[in-house]
């Protein structure tokens, strides 16, 4: 994976399982895995009080902009840094492998349109 979809895939990952992370997944491979990418990345930013800031809004109260922050922050470590680049894609990769044995239906009736986000399949159903 080249070093902007692991960062935009860890960015993603971190704001989605810290928003639901220790009410759901606490416990689960996926959840650990995603938590030793936290440890990660808060400690490849410690002392760089902007990185710091930014992953701690992104984990509390993600938005478009703090993923994007975070991603470029997350792209331009891995850049840097081919050791933190393996083990950040590991960590997403292994995320999303225990994630893959859940299933998601999607249905639409009549004249739905709608966006279905799941893992690393995402698309639209028109009907």
């Amino acid at each position: 994976m080249d070093p902007i979809s692991i960062g935009v895939a860890a960015a993603v990952l971190l704001a989605s399982k810290f928003g639901e992370g220790l009410a759901t997944d606490a416990g689960t491979s996926a959840w650990q895995s995603t938590k030793r990418l936290y440890e990660l990345v808060t400690t490849k930013f410690k002392g760089d009080h902007a990185a710091e800031s930014a992953v701690a809004m992104l984990t509390t109260t993600p938005t478009e902009d703090s993923v994007a922050m975070v991603a470029d922050l997350i792209t331009t470590a891995i850049q840097a840094d081919r050791n933190f680049g393996s083990e950040v894609e590991g960590l997403v990769s292994r995320t999303n492998k225990a994630k893959s044995r859940e299933s998601f239906y999607a249905q639409a009736f009549e004249h739905a349109k709608q966006v279905n986000i799941r893992g690393d399949n995402c698309g639209q159903i028109n009907l």
